[in-house]
């Protein structure tokens, strides 16, 4: 009997901090949603993408049976080509992943290159990936792998609330 209303007291203690937090939530959800319809109302755009030239990375190691689906998912993207660019980095592949993806048809927003040889022997990816980032021109990063497939809105979704004061998405 002792432990149990240490308990109790401790366990409604939490249930009130966390009510207060999800009601916390809440509120802030209504208000942005309020915030949003008004500007909408008002004719403000909110939505800062077109301010914003976005960079897609996408390393890739032995990816020749994805690579060739991955490049059909980026091209049919609805987000404006000059406002995007797609850097495939090759990330030491023993495969032909890369051939395919250099002899295949390709916007001029698409570009190749190649990190084999040149990276450390224990971190293919991350030195990929930085390849891909000194490469860009973006002002957004945006890093996916080469088996992951999405649909035509990704990139559009995906930059749709981005605004100045977006750290991270």
């Amino acid at each position: 009997m002792n432990i149990v209303l240490p308990l109790l007291v401790l366990f409604l203690f939490l249930l009130i901090v966390y009510s207060t937090f999800l009601v916390g939530i809440k509120t802030g959800l209504k208000s942005i949603i309020n915030d949003r319809t008004k500007n909408r109302e008002a004719g403000i755009n909110t939505s800062g993408n077109n301010a914003y030239k976005a960079s897609v990375i996408i390393p890739f190691r032995n990816e020749s049976e994805n690579i060739l689906n991955s490049l059909k998912c980026i091209e049919q993207q609805d987000y404006p080509k000059d406002l995007f660019e797609v850097i495939y980095v090759n990330d030491s592949s023993s495969d032909d992943s890369f051939a395919k993806l250099n002899n295949a048809e390709k916007s001029c927003n698409i570009k190749i290159i190649s990190s084999y040889g040149e990276g450390l022997q224990a971190a293919f990816k991350k030195y990929a990936l930085r390849k891909g980032i000194e490469s860009s021109d973006g002002e957004i990063i945006i890093t996916t792998d080469a088996d992951t497939m999405f649909g035509k809105k990704w990139l559009s979704s995906l930059l749709e609330e981005f605004d100045g004061s977006t750290g991270l998405i």
